[in-house]
């Protein structure tokens, strides 16, 4: 299972100053050293462009050299946003076939801004002939049943943490993409770092997965946090497992996940690997389409 990397694309512009001296002239005559502008705000999406099927999801983010200190919305023509402010967000494409825009818009903090069109070719979902199996009859590509969306896993016993913690999106048995943006909320008494655990039922094996912009723990603000997960093979189910943790579990996560980037491998974990100091808090099972 890969965990890709963002793709970014940055234009520098580089400012030369030429200085021309002669000897013998006088240090009077000089002029003064120029005051060089503030730096061009650039604005960085991942993805660029791309072709989507109707009524896909696709995790969208944004990032600029103002960092924090920028302001990012975002508008769609057609398509639905689970939100329309913020650096990452969850694109829905629309029900038909046909072109559709993204306009991501970054405002600094001295007002000045940028604006960058992303443009998406929504297609028809591939019609698939239908599969008989023991006399029942499912299209592949379809939403298996709820049934279906029982998991096997056994959960993660053990941990000291407090309070509660809730997922509100996705929601359990949904039919979702490779990449995803995963929220919910979390009660003042929770102190711990949150991490989203993706296991995957065919391996059997858990995914620390991270925040958007580098390797870390769920962002928390206010009782809301959020997290990115990125999904295995298509047709498969997934939970995805959201545990408190102390220093030293998360100090685990966050070394398995550098040195996934640093080997380019992502061994996962039985639950006999995972550390001591983490208290599951929350699960939904989703599907990969």
């Amino acid at each position: 299972m890969e965990f890709p990397l963002n793709r970014t694309r940055a234009l520098a512009l580089p400012l030369l100053l030429l200085v021309a001296a002669s000897t013998g002239l006088a240090a009077s005559c000089a002029e003064p050293t120029p005051t060089l502008p503030a730096p061009i705000p650039t604005l960085i999406t991942n993805p660029v462009d791309q072709e989507v099927e109707v009524g896909e999801q696709v995790a969208v983010s944004a990032q600029s050299i103002w960092g924090d200190r920028a302001r990012v919305t975002w508008r769609a023509e057609r398509g639905r946003l689970q939100r329309t402010e913020g650096p990452s967000v969850i694109y829905t494409a629309p029900e038909t076939a046909g072109k559709d825009t993204l306009d991501v818009t970054m405002v600094a903090e001295d007002g000045r801004q940028e604006t960058r069109t992303l443009a998406f070719t929504v297609v028809a979902e591939p019609t698939v002939p239908p599969t008989i199996s023991a006399g029942v009859a499912m299209a592949v590509g379809t939403v298996p049943s709820a049934s279906d969306c029982n998991s096997p896993r056994i959960g993660i016993a053990g941990g000291d943490s407090t309070g509660t913690v809730t997922i509100a999106s996705p929601s359990a048995c949904t039919h979702v993409g490779e990449s995803l943006d995963v929220t919910g909320n979390y009660s003042a008494n929770v102190d711990e770092a949150l991490w989203v655990l993706v296991w995957a039922r065919k391996a059997r094996l858990y995914f620390p997965q991270s925040r958007f912009g580098g390797p870390g723990p769920a962002d928390k603000s206010d009782g809301d946090w959020t997290s990115m997960a990125i999904l295995g093979d298509s047709g498969e189910w997934f939970d995805l497992v959201v545990v408190a943790a102390d220093e030293t579990a998360s100090a685990f996560f966050l070394k398995w996940l550098e040195d996934g980037l640093k080997n380019n491998t992502w061994p996962g974990l039985t639950i006999d690997d995972l550390p001591a100091g983490i208290t599951e808090k929350a699960v939904v099972s989703v599907y990969r389409q």
